[in-house]
């Protein structure tokens, strides 16, 4: 018998239990960068964001969704969006997470990627910012739920779009499968230097009316 499914807000305990599922979801990501940039990286994100909810089956953490809706927004939360990332890059340069392999040309291709990435963005109310789900829990509908959930929300607060920057290396076909249109893509410097080989980022929209 399936164990049922629960949803509550993300809360600081966690942290560890998104690390892990992000370590076995990056692998490429976890073989080069220490943990405890990614570690950093779920933290921004979190920051980022303005809807953050898990998944929990007995009480276990499966899956996460940290999203932004931009009417939920006040003046301070969209000036984070700018300075936080920015801070994130600062401590790198500074070696706050430790030792990353050619750090600055990471660096390089990071500020690259993030400005041909925001070219590239489709205008929207809303972003899934992250979306992950343990390995041994998918295939039970714990990301659809997930998305479900933040669409509903975004949609409530009278939302009418929510966009999704993935790449070649994740599960893009997810969002095809879900209903996201293709926006735009773009030639990702930054996975493509991290997987050693070439990778598109893709902008995916979705329509809420």
């Amino acid at each position: 018998m399936t164990q049922p499914i629960d949803f509550r807000d993300y809360e600081p305990d966690d942290l560890e239990v998104a690390l892990t599922i992000a370590l076995e979801a990056w692998p490429e990501d976890a073989a080069v960068l220490p943990p405890s940039f990614i570690k950093a990286e779920i933290e921004l994100y979190r920051a980022l964001a303005t809807w953050t909810k898990v998944a929990v089956i007995s009480e276990e953490v499966v899956g996460l969704l940290f999203g932004q809706i931009g009417r939920q927004m006040d003046l301070k939360e969209k000036l984070q969006t700018h300075l936080l990332p920015a801070w994130h890059l600062i401590k790198l340069v500074l070696g706050v997470y430790g030792h990353i392999p050619r750090h600055f040309t990471f660096l390089r291709k990071h500020l690259v990627t993030e400005i041909r990435d925001g070219r590239k963005s489709p205008d929207a109310d809303g972003e899934i910012l992250l979306l992950m789900v343990d390995a041994d829990s998918r295939g039970l509908g714990i990301g659809k739920k997930l998305v479900d959930n933040f669409l509903a929300e975004a949609k409530n607060l009278g939302g009418k779009s929510v966009r999704v920057c993935t790449d070649e290396a994740s599960n893009w076909r997810f969002y095809e499968n879900y209903g996201f249109q293709r926006y735009s893509d773009y030639f990702d410097e930054l996975d493509s230097f991290i997987h050693e080989k070439r990778i598109r980022g893709i902008y995916y929209l979705i329509d809420l009316k």
